[in-house]
């Protein structure tokens, strides 16, 4: 997924930037993180829609299996 790079290259910027002494404070590229974010939420809506579709898919076939179990067994007891 390209959001966890994106992720990768936010947490690449804080660690290399410039620590301020005597604190946990650091002084860090503004554009270039804004311009990470910008990318982040261009790229989100992609995914979530992915992520969407897998979930729908992966209840599609939960469903589709139980109705088809439900249904053999269903046919075992009136078949006898």
């Amino acid at each position: 997924m390209e959001i966890f790079t994106l992720l990768e290259t936010l947490e690449e910027i804080l660690e290399q930037s410039k620590k301020l002494p005597f604190t946990d404070k650091a002084i860090v590229d503004k554009e270039a993180i804004l311009e990470v974010i910008k990318e982040i939420r261009l790229k989100l809506p992609d995914e979530l829609k992915q992520a969407k579709w897998v979930k729908e898919e992966r209840q599609s076939t939960k469903r589709s299996r139980w109705n088809s179990k439900r249904s053999r067994k269903q046919n075992y007891f009136y078949d006898r």
